[in-house]
C-alpha cells in the first residue's frame, strides 16, 4: 500500500452519524441496551437499532456527495473480494450494505475506492449465467485495529448503498504499486417506463389526462389489457398474495416510496430463489418485475423450508420486522462475511449448537447462537435470546438458506417471467 493511501487514511476528516443519509430514524441507544435490566415486564426491544449497524460503531467519517451513472454509460468499477457475499445476489438498488475490510488485500481495496470515487461494483456469482450486478457507493466509514497472525494494521468498516444495477462487459486484474486490484466494465443499465414510451405517442391536449387514461382513450384494445400493465394495479394484486403468505408483519411496514423502490424492496422481503432474484434484477422495467412477482407468488404455500434438504422450518405468517424496514435486513460478521437474513417469531426442525454470547450482536441486547438444520446439518442462521426484552426470542434466517415451498403445478414458473 503507497503512503498516499496511508495519508489519506489517516488525515483528520469531522466524524458523523450517517443516519440520515441511510434514511434511519434516529434512535437513543440507552447504556442499558446490553445490560440485563431489572424490571417486571420485558423492555420493548426499538426496531430501529438493527438499522444502525452499532456493532460496526457508532461514528462514520462521512463521505458527501453522490455517484450517479448515465444510463448506458460505460465505467470502470473496482471489485473487492467476493467471497465474503454470502447473498442470494447482488445487493438491488436501494439497499443499505454494511461492509467489513479485515484482510490487509481487503482493506487496500477499501482504501483504493474511498480515495476515488467511493464507489464499487459486486458482480453476480462466480458461475452464474447473469451478467448483471450492481454499485455500491460508501457513505461512511471508519478504521479499527486488526491483529492478525501477528501482523497489526487498521481494518475498515464501513457502511453502503446500492444504487444502480449494470451490465458486465469484461473483468481483470491491475497491478498498482504493490497492490493488484481487480476491475470491471461495466455498462450502466437504464430502468424503463413504459409510461415515457406512451408519451411519444400522445398530444399536447391529452396530456391533462392520466398517462393511462390517455393510452386507454386512444387505443381500441380493452381496458383490461392496459391493467395487466398498469403498476399500481399490480402492485395492489401482489399485496393481496403477500397478505395471504405473511399476515401484516410486511405490509405494515411498506415504504412510502416509488413503485420501483417498493418493488425492490418487497424483493427482499421474501425468501425468493437465486436464480428468481437475479432473473427480476436483470429486467429493465418494474412492470415487467411486478408481473413476474405476480406470476408465481400464488403459487408459494406459507411453508419455509430448507433449501438443502426441504425439511420445513418456519411459515411466513410467523414473519416478524424486528426493524424499521421489515423482517428483511443485510448485516455483516466479524469476518467480514455478509448476510441477507430474515426473521421469524417462531421455527421448528433446527438445533442450537453453540453458547449464547452477545459479542458483534447484529440486534443489540440480545445473545445469539448459531443454528442448524435438524434433518441436514446445513448452516441456517442465528437464534436470538434476551428474557428481559419483547419478543425475548426469534430465529433469523440467512436468505441463502431458505426457500419458499411452491405447490405443484404443471406449468413452469419460467413460462411466466416473459411480457
Amino acid at each position: 500500500m503507497s503512503d498516499s493511501d496511508t495519508d489519506y487514511l489517516s488525515a483528520d476528516e469531522e466524524s458523523v452519524n450517517i443516519d440520515e443519509q441511510l434514511d434511519i430514524i434516529p434512535v437513543e441507544i440507552a447504556s442499558e441496551v446490553g445490560e440485563v435490566i431489572a424490571h417486571n415486564e420485558p423492555v420493548e426491544f426499538q426496531r430501529g437499532l438493527p438499522d444502525q449497524h452499532t456493532y460496526l460503531g457508532h461514528e462514520f467519517n462521512s463521505i458527501p456527495g453522490r455517484v450517479i451513472f448515465a444510463d448506458d454509460e460505460i465505467v470502470e468499477l473496482c471489485i473487492p473480494d467476493q467471497s465474503g457475499m454470502e447473498t442470494v445476489a447482488p445487493p438491488l438498488p436501494g439497499q443499505t450494505v454494511p461492509l467489513g475490510f479485515f484482510t490487509w488485500r481487503a482493506r487496500n481495496t477499501a482504501a483504493k475506492i474511498i480515495q476515488g470515487n467511493h464507489t464499487f461494483g459486486v458482480l453476480p456469482r462466480e458461475g452464474s449465467k447473469y451478467k448483471v450486478g450492481t454499485t455500491v457507493e460508501i457513505l461512511g466509514w471508519h478504521e479499527e485495529p486488526v491483529d492478525r497472525s501477528h501482523i497489526n494494521y487498521l481494518g475498515i468498516k464501513a457502511i453502503g448503498k446500492a444504487r444502480q444495477r449494470f451490465e458486465v462487459l469484461k473483468t481483470y486484474s491491475r497491478r498498482e504499486g504493490d497492490n493488484v486490484y481487480q476491475f470491471a466494465e461495466v455498462k450502466i443499465l437504464p430502468e424503463v417506463s413504459l409510461s415515457s414510451v406512451a408519451n411519444s405517442y400522445i398530444s399536447g391536449h391529452n396530456l391533462r389526462l392520466s398517462k393511462l387514461s390517455q393510452l386507454k382513450s386512444l387505443s381500441s384494445v380493452p381496458s383490461f389489457i392496459f391493467d395487466l400493465y398498469d403498476p399500481n394495479i399490480l402492485m395492489e394484486k401482489i399485496k393481496l398474495h403477500v397478505k395471504t403468505l405473511d399476515g401484516t408483519a410486511i405490509l405494515a411496514v411498506m415504504p412510502n416510496s416509488e413503485i420501483l423502490d417498493i418493488c425492490y424492496w418487497l424483493i427482499l422481503q421474501l425468501p425468493f430463489s437465486e436464480e428468481f432474484t437475479m432473473e427480476l434484477l436483470s429486467m429493465n422495467c418494474v412492470v415487467q418485475r411486478l408481473r413476474a412477482i405476480l406470476s408465481v407468488i400464488g403459487k408459494f404455500e406459507q411453508g419455509v423450508c430448507c433449501k438443502e434438504c426441504n425439511s420445513s422450518l418456519a411459515v411466513t405468517s410467523d414473519s416478524l420486522a424486528l426493524s424499521l424496514h421489515g423482517p428483511h435486513g443485510t448485516f455483516v460478521n466479524p469476518g467480514g462475511y455478509i448476510h441477507d437474513t430474515l426473521t421469524y417469531s417462531n421455527a421448528s426442525g433446527i438445533d442450537v449448537i453453540t453458547s449464547p454470547t452477545m459479542e458483534f450482536s447484529w440486534f443489540p441486547g440480545y445473545n445469539w447462537q448459531i443454528m442448524i438444520c435438524h434433518s441436514c446439518g446445513e448452516h441456517l442462521g442465528w437464534k436470538f435470546t434476551n428474557k428481559d426484552l419483547n419478543p425475548d426470542n426469534f430465529f433469523c434466517f440467512t436468505k441463502s438458506s431458505v426457500s419458499l415451498r411452491i405447490t405443484k403445478k404443471e406449468d413452469s414458473p419460467e413460462n411466466f417471467w416473459v411480457m
